[in-house]
Order: structure tokens, then C-alpha cells, then sequence
């Protein structure tokens, strides 16, 4: 049986004595991390004495032995407190460390070596987040609701157990995941606490699901879906899928949409958020004000804008679903997009930079990941295989024939033949169909292929 990580997120409230006894140990752990930055900068900038010969060259076990205080490099223990029961935040926090030292972003290098030649400040923490082992968290009922028990130990060795209720105005979604947690369906996973603002934390369950029903040896019809937002009168269509029986012929195709009410209101909070964040860097050039308000209404905008964005792709990806298993599919096929960024940097590489944040802003206004995320969980649920395959080609092959189209060629080359725009013409198949459904169809057969050659 496959299995299916997931995380959910919710936030919740405490009384104040709780949440100055948590804050108290997320400063804890953001002072040890800082201080743990400073020693690892001193050491490789020359200002500290490496540590003694019997600790290990490696950055890992420099911190390891100063968190658990074999090793000093300030004269005093990185973290306050005996380190006692806390190996689990010991590791925690070397690999952060360690990962600020060697993380990659947007294919660039470490910013490291600019640090160490002090091209680039060296990195500060306010607030890390509690980092908190499966082991140590039992699921317990408050008024019918699904509640954590946690028990916490901060530097005095002082325990103490905090409850955490999800908020009331938690969604369905979550809820019914918080659900699964509790009656045991699903195995909890590491928990993550994050200090919020006026008493509320936010709370990050992992946990591990297994597939209700095993893939089967025969998949009598399976489902190809092309992604790809475009306007239409129904509203924003997100999704084409193609129904193929098991000898790749199409039984049927149907369409995956968001409402035209949706859409507005996300363009409508996109472009809030986007003046708003203008508004304020002009009064900052201006030095009218000091943009508070400003920014606490744009982030208010961006935060119902990304959870009305994410609410529509669950939507979407519940309705794709239940569609494929009416349809009697036991199977659906996605494309993998996972490395499609690198990809349109490369493709777009020798276009001009203004036109290239154009096609990146249209490109981001759909999410892909999301949607792909939330289509894999909902398959995963409802016991169907899914399988994430190559693209490449799918939108340029012929359903028909199979014969590759690099570009389109008019009436005066030889055809028409190819993908234009949102049609694909072909003349050997003698015909002309949506582009997306042909692509839909291709990855259906690639799909259908991949299944026969795991048998």
C-alpha cells in the first residue's frame, strides 16, 4: 500500500500565562540559533579559535557539542538550560542552521561566502517556531471538538501541559482532517508551533495516510488531465480531462472550472494587495507616515486572497475527482510540473526582461502545485491511482496519428497542421479539436502505458 504525507495548518488560541511560557521558549531557541550563526561567522572569519581536536570539522558537530555544551565557544552554553529531553530540538536546530549555510534559492549559491566576505549582513532570527516530536503529543476531545495535549519543559525544567484548541472558524477542510487525526485513521507526524500576534500560535500537523485501496492490475478506463487556466463564459477553466477506455480509445471528456463570482473577487484582491503595497512604498519615498495601517490592509487583502485561491483549487480538484470516479476510472494522470520554472527561465531566456515578468506574472496567477497537491489527496482518498507523468510533447503530438507538431504551419506551408492557440489541427487524422483535450488524451495514453509496464 502507497502512503501520502501531508500537513495541515490551523491556528489557535491561548490564555495569556500559556503564551508567555511558549514565547519564552521559542526566545530560547531563537537565541540559541543566532548565537549558534555568530560562532559558526566567527570561527570561519578567524575572530574565535576553532573548537578542540577531538570535535569534528563539520559544521553539524561544532553545533551538536556546543548545544549540548561540550563545546563553548562563547564561554557559555549556546542553549540556556539543561539540554536534557531535548535532543529532538538539538537536531532541530543544527539542521537549520546548517541549511542557512548550504540552502540554494532560485538556482543561485549560498549566500554564505558573501557573508564570510561581508558582502551580505549575517542573518537574525526574532521568533523560531516549537518544534515538537510525534511521541510527545496525544489527541484528546474539547466540547466535541478534536484537541492536542503538548507537554512542554522550558530552561528551569519547569512542565507544564497546554491544550490547543483549533479555532471555531477553522474550514471544513481541515477540520475533517483534524477528524481523521483524532479517530486515528491517519499517523501523526512532528508538530510544529509558530508564535502568532495578540495570543495565537500557529499549530502544523503532519501526518501520513495510507491508501484505502490497493491499485488495480487492470484499469478498465483511466483519466488524462491537461492543466491550464483560460477564460471562458462559465467562468475560469482550470482543468480538461479525457476519459480512455484500456485500449486507448476516448469514452468521454468533461471540464473543470471555477466560477466567474470566484474569479472576480481574486483578480478583485489581487489588485488590492498590488496598490496597496505601491501606496506604501510611495508614502515611504515621500516620508508621509509610517505605513502601518497600509500594510496591515494589504496583508489582510494577500491573506484572503491566498485562502480564497486555495479554498477554489480544492474545490476544483474535489469536483475533478468525484467526476473521474462517476465516469468508472480507477486511474488519473497528471502532468508533472515540478520542474517547470527552471524550464521557462530557460525557454524564455532570450526574451526581454519585461516581457518575461509578464508571462511569470500570468503563469503564477496559477498555481499549479496547489492544485496538483490538492488532486493527489483527493485521489488518494478515495482509493484511485495517481500517477504524475512527463509532459513533454503532450501539447505538440496528435491524438490521432501520433505525429509530432514542433510549431504550426499555415495553409501556405503544407497545412494547416499543429497546435494554434486553442485548437490543434491535424491532416492525416483529418480533424480539429481542442488543444487541451488532445493533450488530456496523450497524457491519458502515456499514462495507460506506464501503467501496462508496471505490471
Amino acid at each position: 500500500m502507497k502512503s501520502l504525507t501531508q500537513t495541515v495548518t490551523f491556528e489557535v488560541s491561548i490564555d495569556t500565562e500559556t503564551d508567555m511560557f511558549l514565547r519564552a521558549i521559542s526566545a530560547r531557541y531563537t537565541r540559541a540559533t543566532n548565537k549558534a550563526l555568530s560562532a559558526i561567522f566567527a570561527v570561519k572569519a578567524g575572530a574565535l579559535p576553532p573548537p578542540p581536536p577531538e570535535i569534528s570539522k563539520s559544521e553539524n558537530m561544532w553545533l551538536y557539542d556546543a548545544l549540548i555544551n561540550k563545546w563553548q565557544p562563547w564561554g557559555e552554553p549556546l542553549l540556556e538550560g539543561s539540554p536534557k529531553n531535548m535532543s529532538h530540538i538539538v537536531n532541530q536546530i543544527t539542521q537549520y542552521v546548517t541549511g542557512i549555510i548550504t540552502r540554494r534559492h532560485n538556482n543561485k549559491k549560498s549566500s554564505w561566502p558573501e557573508i564570510l566576505a561581508g558582502e551580505r549582513s549575517l542573518p537574525t532570527y526574532r521568533e523560531m517556531p516549537i518544534f515538537v516530536r510525534a511521541s510527545g503529543v496525544s489527541v484528546v476531545t474539547v466540547e466535541e471538538r478534536p484537541a492536542f495535549s503538548i507537554n512542554f519543559i522550558d530552561h528551569g525544567d519547569v512542565k507544564k501541559n497546554v491544550i490547543f484548541v483549533p479555532r471555531r472558524k477553522t474550514d471544513r477542510w481541515r477540520w475533517a482532517r483534524l477528524n481523521l487525526i483524532a479517530q486515528g485513521k491517519v499517523k501523526l507526524g512532528a508538530v510544529t508551533l509558530t508564535p502568532k500576534a495578540n495570543k495565537c500560535w500557529q499549530m502544523a500537523l503532519s501526518y501520513t495516510q495510507e491508501n484505502m485501496q490497493q491499485a488495480t492490475a487492470k484499469v478498465p478506463m483511466i483519466v488524462g488531465v491537461d492543466m491550464g487556466m483560460r477564460a471562458k463564459p462559465k467562468g475560469q477553466r482550470v482543468a480538461v480531462a479525457a476519459v480512455l477506455h484500456q485500449n486507448g480509445s476516448l469514452e468521454s471528456k468533461f471540464e473543470i472550472y471555477i466560477p466567474s463570482h470566484v474569479g472576480r473577487r481574486l483578480i478583485a484582491l489581487e489588485d488590492e494587495t498590488a496598490s496597496r503595497r505601491t501606496s506604501n512604498r510611495e508614502e515611504y519615498k515621500l516620508r508621509v507616515g509610517h505605513g502601518v495601517h497600509g500594510k496591515m490592509k494589504a496583508n489582510i487583502a494577500e491573506s484572503s486572497y491566498a485562502n480564497l485561491r486555495q479554498d477554489a483549487m480544492r474545490k476544483a480538484a474535489f469536483a475533478l475527482v468525484s467526476a473521474a470516479r462517476k465516469s468508472g476510472a480507477t486511474a488519473l494522470v497528471m502532468e508533472d510540473l515540478s520542474g517547470f520554472t527552471n524550464e521557462f527561465v530557460a525557454r524564455t531566456a532570450h526574451l526581454s526582461h519585461k516581457r518575461r515578468a509578464v508571462m511569470r506574472r500570468t503563469i503564477k496567477k496559477f498555481p499549479h502545485g496547489m492544485f496538483t497537491e490538492c488532486i493527489q489527496h483527493a485521489a488518494h482518498n478515495t482509493g484511485m491511482t495517481f500517477l504524475a507523468i512527463n509532459p513533454k510533447n503532450t501539447s505538440k503530438t496528435c491524438s490521432g496519428c501520433g505525429k509530432v507538431y514542433a510549431h504550426y504551419l499555415g495553409p501556405d506551408e503544407g497545412g494547416p497542421v499543429g497546435r494554434a492557440g486553442e485548437l490543434f489541427f491535424c491532416v492525416c487524422a483529418n480533424k480539429v479539436m481542442d488543444a487541451d483535450v488532445n493533450a488530456a488524451i496523450n497524457i491519458a495514453r502515456i499514462g495507460l502505458d506506464k501503467l501496462a509496464k508496471s505490471k
